[in-house]
């Protein structure tokens, strides 16, 4: 039990050490030496878990969905209506600019979305494992969007399945926005903007 508990304590070191580069950073920029040291192992304890520098970004790939999709549902738990929904999801990627902005003195933007973007061209992998990502985040956003037109909390005209990509290519935009201009102000703008637009609310019943 204890060899068991602690190869999994220095798998998860290194799973997290490169959630952390590859977001940082890049997936390119960062080598397996950077990792090993980063992560306090050595080579032969990461081809261990990981027979390749591809291992372990499918392994990452597929923790950044997992804490993705778990965050956004998390949000909606206790929200009164599916416009609500929505908009705690655009809260939750915004507090969490603000926390990288004053941890880290700069933005980073969505960890799914940068991979995906930097290896999508180049690996076919990642490609897949990126749109399998967004696409379910998607389906969470219309899933929404549709609960917030039968509520009344959005009107009826929106079409919740454009409209859920046009709200992803929001939050991605966002992204890079943040990336680049590093001004949490500037996102919070657009934001409610965008959010205004895309999720109209229904004129009040005389």
């Amino acid at each position: 039990m204890v060899a068991s508990d602690s190869s999994n304590s220095t798998r998860e070191r290194i799973l997290s050490t490169a959630q952390r580069l590859f977001h940082a950073r890049t997936y390119s920029e960062v080598g397996i030496n950077t990792l090993c040291s980063e992560a306090g192992v050595v080579k032969g304890s990461f081809y261990h878990f990981f027979p390749s520098k591809q291992a372990l970004l499918d392994a990452v790939m597929e923790r950044n969905r997992e804490v993705l999709l778990a965050e956004m549902n998390a949000s909606a738990k206790g929200q009164p209506d599916g416009r609500s929904q929505v908009l705690a999801q655009f809260n939750v990627f915004l507090k969490t600019a603000l926390e990288q902005k004053s941890k880290d003195g700069s933005m980073l933007g969505c960890p799914v979305g940068s991979l995906s973007s930097e290896l999508a061209p180049s690996n076919a992998a990642a490609r897949t494992a990126g749109s399998a990502t967004l696409l379910a985040w998607a389906r969470l956003l219309e899933a929404q969007v549709l609960a917030g037109v039968n509520d009344g909390s959005i009107v009826s005209t929106v079409d919740p399945h454009r409209t859920s990509l046009s709200l992803l290519a929001v939050i991605q935009g966002l992204s890079t926005l943040g990336r680049t201009f590093n001004d949490p102000e500037l996102l919070s703008g657009i934001a409610k903007t965008s959010v205004k637009r895309l999720l109209p609310i229904p004129a009040p019943r005389l």
